[in-house]
């Protein structure tokens, strides 16, 4: 098993030229939270990165999904959901795992292999919450091809955006970040920057990837 520790920097990858190799499985490139009704849904769009593999049984999953609304995912075809309420994910990360708050675990029903570099789709839930100041952890089990050819498994953890509160009974809710505002012009979709080829790595350099490993 192999856990590959990785932070990319946007401006490093675009203003200073450089060519960056990024292996870290499957990543949540892009996140967003659009209100349904009384509810909120919560979508994530899902790549999976060079050098790596997705086998029929991998999964990945969003740790303490607060307020999740039963029956409210959606996915891909080839992808199917479950939700317990501690664990699921990768075993050698040491996520944050509140058993009194669902986990949302997506595990890889296909026949065939996913290959990277490649865009896996759009997965989305709804919660009673908003977003919140906190932060989820997104953990994902994948494999890969190492050096002398063996198909080996690789885990990795890094944190998307989720939503805020409790479901536990009592808790409080988080407020809302302030807006940001809109998207500055001439910032491409992620998936432009596939289409284009401008590289996945600069891609990834979107966000900074937490990375914790097991004493083992």
């Amino acid at each position: 098993m192999k856990i590959r520790n990785l932070k990319l920097a946007m401006a490093a990858a675009l203003f200073g030229g450089i060519t960056l190799t990024a292996q870290a499985s499957l990543i949540p490139l892009t996140a967003k939270v659009e209100k349904e009704g009384d509810q909120y849904r919560y979508t994530y769009g899902v790549i999976l990165t060079s050098d790596s593999i997705v086998q029929p049984g991998d999964s990945f999953a969003l740790y303490d999904f607060s307020g999740y609304v039963p029956d409210s995912a959606k996915m891909p075809s080839g992808w199917s959901l479950k939700t317990q309420p501690t664990g699921g994910g990768a075993s050698r990360t040491l996520p944050n795992d509140d058993p009194n708050i669902q986990n949302l675990v997506w595990t890889y029903t296909g026949s065939e292999n996913l290959y990277g570099q490649s865009y896996i789709g759009q997965f989305s839930a709804l919660s009673t919450n908003p977003q919140g100041e906190g932060r989820m952890d997104f953990t994902s089990r994948t494999h890969i091809q190492d050096s002398t050819g063996q198909v080996i498994v690789e885990d990795n953890i890094t944190t998307v955006i989720g939503p805020g509160g409790s479901t536990n009974g009592g808790g409080t809710i988080d407020p809302p970040p302030v807006d940001p505002g809109p998207t500055p012009p001439g910032v491409p979709e992620p998936s432009t920057l596939l289409l284009l080829g401008a590289g996945l790595p600069i891609a990834l350099g979107a966000r900074y990837l937490r990375r914790r490993k097991e004493s083992v």
